[in-house]
């Protein structure tokens, strides 16, 4: 009887575990949100804050919401964002190559790649890197994943501080994969 109660009580642990996880990663599709316009549409989780920006190249910039209780008004914040620019190619290999050399000489310590992957999303190819860089203090991951319609790129990219990444991979994966270009 002993060995059936410690039983249940670590499948209780391991479910309420689940469903903290769940929650911090946006749980299931009824905790998303949609954005569409004649370019792509995605779902992003609905505690976070969306912006439009429109400058130059970004487009939006999506950013987790937290309250200023867990660890002040400056705290980073994990983040989506997409840049788009126009291209005089469409050469996905050229343009992977010239961001990742661009990415490198963005920071006083140049970045690591962890990983390279390509893939295909609704029929468009990406080309994908997740890279460990440093800004300050912080040590950050970030995940791009690129794509080029028509001499446009697109760039879409989170940022996330490396000791919580894990945590939040799922997020990011869902993200990407429903980011669709029309």
């Amino acid at each position: 009887m002993k060995k059936i109660f410690e039983i249940l009580i670590i499948l209780f642990s391991l479910i309420l575990f689940s469903f903290q996880i769940l929650n911090q990663q946006g749980g299931n599709e009824s905790s998303w949100e949609s954005f569409e316009n004649e370019e792509y549409s995605f779902k992003f989780p609905k505690k976070w804050s969306y912006e439009e920006i429109n400058r130059r190249w970004m487009k939006f910039n999506i950013v987790n919401q937290i309250p200023y209780s867990e660890g002040g008004f400056n705290r980073f914040q994990e983040s989506f964002n997409l840049v788009t620019k126009l291209l005089d190619h469409n050469d996905l290999g050229k343009f992977y190559d010239e961001s990742v050399v661009s990415v490198k000489k963005m920071y006083y310590i140049e970045p690591k790649v962890l990983s390279e992957s390509k893939g295909r999303n609704t029929g468009v190819d990406f080309k994908e890197v997740v890279f460990l860089c440093q800004i300050g203090e912080l040590n950050l991951v970030q995940r791009k994943r690129l794509f080029i319609v028509n001499n446009k790129s697109f760039v879409l990219t989170g940022t996330f501080k490396k000791e919580s990444y894990d945590s939040y991979s799922q997020t990011c994966q869902y993200f990407f994969d429903n980011f669709i270009l029309k």
